[in-house]
């Protein structure tokens, strides 16, 4: 409990985004305490058992929203891991979900190859962004013309921040992907959050997305330092323990990396969806 609130780098970070596990450790913990007959152990272990839920009560209580309606706004973002995921999966997800903004993170010159040649130029035909061959690359699509914004925050991969010209008024859209909190680029990691909080704080109160891969979940007190003052949308529609990496790995899926944080827009709905060759799931949100 006390690590959730240590604000550190070094190997801090990757400790706290192992701390959903600690619910299964106390699980076990108390059924092993019961076991063997501990009361003092199995009262800690249970007690600590009950606050952690009680805490996590507001996202795990599913909501009811409106029916969709061609008047919502829908953001989907993905993480293609190095341009190695399935784009038709992310075509299926666009037409399936009526997506109007699309965020393509660790894009690279095949993917953009994709993009331009394939059917989301017609189903989005407004892009911006840019292409690398590392994990650098980003990609912003729309359905409705917008304009590259020249002032996104500075950080270690490409973040790309638009203004979309919507039907229902203007709306500022940032492609987010911080460097991940490894023992070498901890530093950097944490840089990167501080430079997209103070980019959301200079944002005035402007309708405002954030999408992508945030590298960093509600265990890091820097992701709830930058979400402070914002939505999150799966926490928003009790969509439970919602888990994007590590997919198609020995290791299943224990975290929340990629995320949507709004403001100046109602969250209908919310999900994740997994795409094929890619180590993220996929996240959308139904804006209204």
């Amino acid at each position: 409990l006390v690590l959730r609130f240590v604000d550190a780098t070094g190997p801090v970070p990757a400790l706290q985004a192992v701390l959903p596990m600690a619910v299964g450790s106390l699980l076990l913990l108390l059924a092993l305490s019961l076991v063997t007959h501990r009361s003092r152990l199995a009262l800690a272990s249970g007690g600590l058992l009950v606050i952690g839920v009680v805490g996590a009560a507001p996202w795990l209580w599913p909501r009811e929203f409106p029916e969709p309606s061609t008047a919502d706004t829908v953001v989907l973002a993905a993480n293609l891991e190095f341009g190695q995921g399935d784009l038709s999966e992310v075509v299926d997800l666009v037409r399936h979900h009526d997506v109007d903004a699309l965020v393509l993170l660790e894009a690279t010159s095949r993917t953009a190859e994709q993009v331009t040649e394939g059917p989301l130029a017609d189903l989005l035909p407004h892009l911006s962004g840019q292409v690398r061959d590392d994990a650098g690359g980003t990609l912003v699509l729309t359905a409705d013309p917008h304009l590259e914004l020249a002032d996104p925050p500075e950080g270690t991969f490409t973040q790309v921040a638009v203004r979309v010209q919507g039907s229902g008024g203007d709306w500022t859209l940032l492609a987010v992907h911080p460097a991940p909190p490894l023992l070498t680029t901890s530093e950097r990691w944490r840089t990167d959050l501080a430079a997209l909080q103070a980019w959301v704080e200079g944002r005035g109160e402007e309708r405002l997305v954030l999408t992508g891969d945030f590298n960093a979940s509600q265990g890091h007190p820097a992701f709830r330092a930058l979400a402070d003052g914002m939505v999150d949308a799966h926490r928003e529609v009790g969509a439970g323990w919602v888990r994007t990496w590590p997919m198609e790995s020995t290791v299943p899926p224990f975290i929340q990396l990629d995320h949507i944080l709004v403001r100046g827009f109602e969250v209908h709905d919310a999900g994740v969806a997994n795409v094929r060759g890619s180590d993220h799931r996929a996240v959308w949100a139904r804006l209204g």
